[in-house]
């Protein structure tokens, strides 16, 4: 961490990289990060990557934030703060999603890999998203029931909504049934 500047006008800037991240028996992958900060903005640069670089997920661009090191003093303050623009980049490239089992209580052994972009720009008070995503061979199982499953999904955007216009979730011996659900 590098900080120059005043407690009025600081300039930030850290770097952090893990070795391989691990929750329970799950090795997660590794995270490397760096962040700068100066007049009233952070710049993200985040990857996520899957255990042997099999995948990764990157998060780059910029935030309006308030300056850390103070609070708000005016609502004026939190007003403009609202107004400035937000300009991120969501990347997946063969991105393993079994570190969202770990906030999906209801699932285990999640699989799949999430491929696509997402954008998002525009006001911070109302950003607007663009791009898609989707996950391939997708595998969980429901824990109230012990059933595996397979699924494939598409994500896309409108304004500032995820969508899920195509999901299909089946059992492993339907692998070839049309994919329709709409």
């Amino acid at each position: 961490v590098r900080y120059t500047g005043n407690l009025d006008d600081p300039e930030l800037y850290a770097e952090l990289n893990t070795e391989v991240l691990g929750l329970q028996k799950i090795k997660l992958g590794r995270v490397d990060a760096l962040l700068s900060y100066n007049n009233n903005t952070a710049f993200p640069e985040i990857s996520f990557s899957n255990v042997n670089n099999e995948g990764n997920l990157q998060i780059k661009g910029e935030i309006p934030l308030q300056n850390p090191l103070q609070t708000f003093r005016e609502k004026e303050q939190r007003d403009n703060l609202l107004e400035n623009e937000v300009d991120l980049k969501i990347a997946s490239q063969n991105f393993q999603i079994n570190i969202l089992e770990q906030i999906i209580p209801i699932v285990s052994r999640l699989r799949g890999n999430m491929n696509g972009n997402i954008d998002v720009k525009g006001k911070v008070k109302r950003p607007l998203l663009s791009g898609n995503m989707n996950v391939k061979n997708g595998k969980f199982k429901l824990v109230m029931t012990g059933m595996n499953y397979n699924f494939k999904a598409d994500v896309s955007t409108q304004d500032q909504k995820l969508l899920f216009p195509r999901i299909k979730i089946f059992a492993p011996y339907e692998e070839n049934l049309p994919f329709i659900m709409k």
